[in-house]
């Protein structure tokens, strides 16, 4: 088999899964579908070994992607931030003081309709000192699993816990 016939045949595998996730977010049952794309990924021409490490490349290309991905999803946040407080800075140290300039009217431009807006906010200076009818209470459960592993381990029985030993694939 030459590499452009084991490319086409890993590129129909990687859409078979694909289409194999597609049918599991709609909610639909994929038990026959998933033993007929493991039984294709099985069928395809060569060695099993060969096969795992093809997989295993595609696994290692697609981590690089996500990871390059994530990396352009921060800096993006952060030129975000960084227009958010360009815009402000504009509005405030700019725009603010040339409308006082004019006592309050309104800018009317060929655009735009510049103006003040007044609006009202609560500052709190002391939190303590605020009446409890005044406050909420926020209550957030958590579980604290590595004790929850720990005290079965060391033989007590704790309701609604269980140690499951898993199985992952690791690729080095």
């Amino acid at each position: 088999m030459n590499i452009y016939e084991m490319e086409q045949e890993y590129l129909r595998l990687s859409e078979l899964f694909e289409t194999l996730e597609d049918m599991k977010a709609a909610g639909e049952d994929v038990k026959d579908f998933q033993a007929e794309t493991v039984q294709y990924f099985v069928q395809l021409k060569g060695n099993l070994f060969e096969k795992i490490e093809s997989i295993a490349k595609l696994i290692c290309n697609l981590e690089a992607q996500q990871a390059a991905q994530d990396a352009e999803v921060l800096r993006l946040k952060e030129k975000s931030k960084r227009i958010e407080k360009k815009v402000a800075y504009l509005k405030e140290n700019l725009i603010r003081p040339a409308l006082e300039m004019l006592d309050g009217k309104k800018a009317v431009g060929s655009l735009f309709t510049v103006s003040l807006r007044r609006s009202e906010s609560v500052e709190i200076l002391d939190e303590i000192a605020i009446p409890e009818e005044y406050k909420k209470t926020k209550i957030i459960l958590t579980i604290n699993k590595v004790g929850v592993k720990q005290g079965i381990k060391a033989g007590k029985k704790i309701d609604g816990a269980k140690i499951v030993e898993n199985q992952s694939v690791q690729i080095k």
